[in-house]
């Protein structure tokens, strides 16, 4: 069964019984040490968000032949994620060159 399925099924009981189904907090949402990204429950690691990146930059190179601003969102996306991939890199003490 798909975690999402389970953890709403577990939250519906849970609100039947009376209780308020939360669930615990992360205490941090990005983990600089580790380069782990926390989003509610779920875990995304460095490498989960390096293929992000790289998604973000082919939709860059496809949506901005287009005309429009779509492809803005796609630099933004992609430059927050750098700048934490960056500070991974500052925190483990390796020396960050910035690209072109």
């Amino acid at each position: 069964m798909d975690y999402n399925v389970k953890s709403d099924l577990v939250k519906q009981l849970a609100q039947s019984m009376g209780l308020q189904g939360k669930t615990a907090k992360q205490p941090s949402n990005f983990d600089a040490a580790t380069g782990t990204l926390y989003i509610g429950s779920k875990v995304y690691t460095p490498d989960q968000i390096e293929e992000a990146r790289e998604f973000m930059h082919a939709m860059i190179d496809k949506t901005r032949p287009l005309g429009d601003t779509a492809y803005q969102s796609y630099e933004i996306a992609e430059y927050a994620i750098k700048l934490t991939q960056r500070l991974v890199m500052e925190k483990k003490g390796r020396i960050v060159i910035e690209e072109e």
